[in-house]
């Protein structure tokens, strides 16, 4: 008997890799090496966060007392998970600063996301990205019409829906993330600026 076979020291599968047949380790060696990015191509909807998806009511309430701000770091947060997950050549905080500019690459990219996932929704969806485009710039209005700007983040929620129902169905985040923790104190401040706005300026004292 080899004493190989005797030897505690050697690897548990040196044995059976010295008794493979020649053709097997030819096979083995021109087969092609699976890398950890293309694992990450072959199965890229499990298990992760696809989307950062809010709750609607935590969408309209920030954004709008904020006057739009939240939008910025709604889309910042989701193209950084564009970013990781397509290995994009992207500047995440750009594009959210840059947010009209860039709504619609993300809504169509999230319409794209849909169809793979066998998600059925609208096409109109990715067209969103015009309309908050158009709706955002009503802020250049004179007074009181500028109010309508506002209405943009009504474009962002079919869009935010559509990441909540992708990620309930990749195994990602099942339930879009609510009011918490320092979302109270944005309202908190974004209600009393709001407030203040809205007052009559005939209501306030003069000097």
């Amino acid at each position: 008997m080899n004493s190989d076979s005797k030897d505690p020291t050697i690897a548990p599968d040196y044995l059976a890799k010295q008794s493979k047949s020649a053709a097997e380790q030819a096979k083995e060696a021109t087969e092609p090496t699976v890398t950890a990015v293309e694992a990450a191509d072959a199965h890229p909807l499990n298990k992760v966060t696809y989307y950062y998806a809010v709750s609607t009511v935590k969408l309209i309430v920030l954004s709008t007392l904020t006057s739009g701000l939240y939008d910025i770091y709604w889309f910042y947060k989701n193209w950084v998970e564009i970013k990781r997950r397509e290995y994009a050549n992207i500047t995440p905080w750009a594009r959210a600063l840059f947010s009209p500019l860039f709504a619609f690459s993300c809504f169509d990219r999230v319409y794209k996301s849909a169809a793979y996932t066998n998600l059925h929704i609208s096409p109109k969806l990715k067209w969103h990205g015009i309309g908050y485009v158009f709706v955002t710039a009503l802020y250049k209005l004179p007074d009181p019409y500028w109010w309508l700007s506002y209405g943009s983040v009504f474009f962002l929620v079919s869009a935010n829906k559509a990441m909540a129902d992708i990620n309930a169905k990749t195994g990602g985040d099942e339930k879009p993330l609510g009011l918490h923790g320092w979302d109270w104190l944005l309202v908190l401040l974004g209600g009393a600026f709001m407030t203040f706005a809205l007052i009559p300026e005939s209501w306030i004292p003069q000097p």
